[in-house]
């Protein structure tokens, strides 16, 4: 990829910081990537298609990536604690505000995507589109 973002962070509803960064310009878009991740290896990761994938998201969108709390530059998750699917969604709704995220799309994926509905159902007014 062209250059690298900066990292920001958001403050969840419990303020845990959620790292995340924006490519491009465009229409919004959060992509909830549902693998571990790790903002500051996007660009260098080893496999062509998924940096390819990245940079074509952003080609047409302002793209809003983060890592999930517990992953790469995000805080950790709390030993012993439930994490829940309403905490999930707090943080993508943290990480939408602070990018000043008007009217978004999401695109979830996998483990992400049961998070992005329920932040679509509890704020439906909020986005434009799931995926």
């Amino acid at each position: 990829m062209n250059g690298r973002a900066d990292v920001r962070y958001a403050a969840s509803s419990d303020g845990a910081a959620i790292a995340f960064q924006t490519l491009g310009s465009g229409p919004d878009l959060l992509y909830a990537c549902g693998i571990m991740t790790q903002l500051s290896a996007f660009s260098d990761f080893p496999v062509y298609f998924y940096a390819h994938y990245i940079e074509r998201l952003a080609s047409f969108s302002r793209l809003i990536m983060f890592d999930h709390r517990g992953s790469g530059l995000s805080d950790p998750l709390p030993p012993n604690s439930e994490f829940s699917l309403d905490q999930q969604a707090d943080d993508l709704l943290a990480v939408l505000d602070a990018a000043g995220a008007e009217h978004p799309s999401v695109l979830a994926e996998l483990n992400a995507g049961p998070a992005a509905i329920r932040l679509a159902a509890r704020e439906p007014e909020c986005l434009r589109s799931l995926v």
